[in-house]
């Protein structure tokens, strides 16, 4: 049966109020939610492995992950579009020439360039996660989906000399590095024309820069009350804080509980 609507939920600084914490409202919504025939979906940076206690606490099982590089639904792998081996090496070489360092996803660990990095340390101190191991060959062995470049100042030079990525200002730490053209939106897009929702009408709730594609995509995006200005500039609505019940009030907003 297909769902009356799909929202997709960002989760840092939007459905997840502390280290893998949920907010009792927002778990309330996502059950009344299921309950009335709607279908939620996670969408967020993260991958998967990094959210199991998420998916444990709300039951949701549609992902769109490491900013729509990896999709998955009921446990089988919808999508999935990993980076060039050699587009990234080069852009590693050109991030160390100037003492940035650089983090690596696959479908199941991150690893970093460098064992110690003061920027990349505070990325994941800011997502409430600890530092990845060091193992700076992940990428030459397994198919990675994200990067991640540490730099806290945008250094036009390295962002515009590559092309062939996207640069997504996700944390102040940091920049997440998908392939040109890639987002949440084109998760998004492969989920529902894979699982025949064509036509079904779609929100999402989010509060940074990484969302905005997703907003623009579908029929009503939802900012958080703590969202970027940019992000509130393009939501169809804004709802309250992610940790004063915006999930919730923004879902009873449109009348989906």
């Amino acid at each position: 049966m297909k769902p009356r609507a799909i929202i997709f939920f960002d989760l840092d600084g939007t459905l997840l109020i502390g280290p893998n914490q949920i907010d009792e409202s927002s778990l309330e919504a996502i059950k009344l939610l299921r309950q009335s025939g709607y279908l939620p979906v996670i969408a967020t940076g993260r991958a998967r492995h990094e959210i199991e206690s998420v998916l444990e606490q709300t039951g949701i099982e549609a992902l769109i992950t490491m900013n729509g590089q990896y999709v998955v639904n009921a446990n089988e792998l919808i999508y999935s579009n990993p980076l060039k081996v050699a587009d990234m090496n080069a852009l590693k070489e050109a991030a160390l020439s100037k003492n940035y360092n650089v983090t690596y996803y696959s479908d199941a660990e991150i690893t970093s360039e460098r064992a110690d990095d003061q920027w990349t340390e505070l990325n994941y101190q800011s997502l409430h996660s600890s530092y990845p191991q060091h193992r700076p060959q992940l990428y030459t062995e397994k198919e990675i989906y994200l990067m991640l470049l540490m730099t806290k100042e945008p250094d036009p030079e390295l962002l515009t000399g590559f092309p062939q990525f996207s640069f997504l200002r996700n944390t102040p730490y940091g920049y997440d590095v998908v392939p040109k053209g890639a987002s949440k939106a084109v998760g998004i897009l492969q989920f529902i024309e894979q699982q025949g929702f064509e036509g079904i009408p779609t929100y999402a709730f989010g509060d940074g820069i990484n969302d905005m594609e997703m907003f623009k995509l579908v029929d009503k995006g939802v900012a958080m009350g703590n969202a970027v200005a940019p992000l509130k500039e393009i939501a169809h609505h804004i709802t309250d804080d992610f940790k004063q019940s915006g999930i919730y009030n923004g879902l009873k907003h449109y009348g989906l509980i």
